[in-house]
């Protein structure tokens, strides 16, 4: 049998396969690395797979960054911290922000309090666990008397859901889990 092409990590020699450089991911030969793994370069002068500058996720050499890590962006072979909050970016322009804040005159602003998502147009579209949607504000459910909410605030222990008035109500005294006729419990 005669191999003709060898997995990444490894370059053909005699119709064998033999390993790269450690940390090396394509090579054609023992000392010479042509692509080192993500956030290495290639040092010529050690022979071997050397770590980027802080925040590169790939490199030619400690000068020269080509992709920067997540929450940093590229300009003139450096990477610069995103603004503050934001995840993405490719300039100081924010892409992505994190969850929890939305894009807003030049910078990511908070959703609000309990808030998931959101955007600048709609306001709060979505809230955190035990939290319910109403008129773009996020209400705990136990503070709304309605049957569109379903679950008591995660947080509090010795409560359940009344399914039949929608309000969460109290355990009996000492207790911190209760369960209805339904078999529903908190």
């Amino acid at each position: 049998m005669t191999c003709s092409n060898c997995k990444a990590g490894y370059f053909l020699y005699s119709d064998n396969c033999l390993p790269c450089v450690d940390q090396c991911n394509q090579c054609k030969n023992a000392t010479t690395c042509q692509h080192c793994v993500d956030g290495l370069y290639f040092d010529n002068l050690g022979q071997k797979c050397v770590e980027c500058p802080d925040n590169c996720a790939n490199c030619l050499d400690t000068k020269t960054c080509k992709k920067c890590s997540k929450g940093y962006y590229l300009i003139n072979k450096l990477c610069l911290v995103c603004i503050s909050n934001c995840i993405e970016c490719d300039s100081p322009v924010c892409k992505k922000c994190k969850t929890g804040y939305f894009w807003l005159e030049s910078k990511c602003t908070d959703c609000g309090i309990n808030c998931l998502k959101c955007d600048h147009a709609n306001g709060c579209t979505s809230c955190k666990n035990g939290y319910i949607l109403t008129n773009k504000i996020c209400t705990a459910c136990n503070e709304l008397n309605s049957n569109t909410c379903s679950t008591c605030i995660t947080a509090s222990f010795g409560h359940i859901y009344d399914y039949k008035n929608f309000i969460c109500n109290r355990c009996t005294d000492n207790c911190l889990k209760c369960t209805t006729d339904a078999g529903k419990n908190n």
